[in-house]
């Protein structure tokens, strides 16, 4: 079983990645966790460098060029890895990858880009498919502040990657994940309550939970 956790750029996925693996194992699941890009990888490093900006700014890199980097680290570790758990649970994977290079797509061409993308991810690269796809929802406005609060990152120097110091470019990152809640498989976690105000890490992994439980059932 695997369980994907994608959304913007600062919507706390990598605290209710931590969150969700402790109640797993407390639940008696064996959990292989991985957090995507594997930046120390051949393919990874590649990634870092591209969120950089030592290729170029996101006009001057096309989505696929990009999408092949985090696809091919992706293929890379499970090629190398052994992951015998009940439960894979992954800060970010397949479904960033279709959120953040279709939203640089023109919309005319986005539906063929994903096909295409997901044919190399999980047919070419044989990955498994997730079970379930969380994808944290978050305004573009928190997102740029929790961004600013995080240390400093091993890829990169700068306080803003060049995904995250792009406001419009994170928008249409923002309405494509959105988009995903019509596919089976995809559930979205609202992080910020009617207000605009960010809601209690406590109580978006109350929501997360009931999500997950379906599939603890089934398991």
């Amino acid at each position: 079983m695997l369980i994907a956790i994608d959304g913007i750029d600062g919507s706390g996925k990598g605290t209710q990645t931590n969150l969700i693996r402790e109640y797993l194992e407390s639940r008696g699941k064996r959990v292989d966790y991985v957090s995507f890009p594997q930046y120390s990888s051949f393919f990874g490093s590649l990634a870092g460098q591209y969120l950089n900006g030592e290729y170029g700014t996101l006009e001057q890199v096309h989505p696929k060029l990009a999408a092949l980097l985090y696809a091919m680290d992706r293929r890379d570790y499970f090629e190398k890895h052994d992951l015998k758990g009940d439960i894979i649970l992954c800060d970010r994977y397949v479904p960033s990858n279709i959120g953040h290079q279709a939203a640089r797509m023109p919309r005319e061409e986005r539906d063929a880009f994903v096909n295409w993308l997901e044919e190399l991810e999980f047919q070419i690269n044989h990955i498994p498919r997730p079970d379930l796809s969380l994808i944290f929802d978050l305004s573009v406005e928190n997102s740029a502040l929790h961004v600013a609060k995080k240390q400093k990152r091993a890829y990169t120097d700068l306080t803003h990657d060049i995904h995250e110091q792009d406001r419009d470019y994170l928008s249409a990152v923002r309405e494509y994940f959105l988009s995903l809640s019509e596919r089976e498989g995809y559930r979205i976690v609202r992080c910020e309550g009617l207000d605009g105000t960010v809601r209690p890490i406590e109580d978006i992994f109350h929501e997360v939970k009931g999500l997950i439980a379906p599939l603890l059932e089934r398991s």
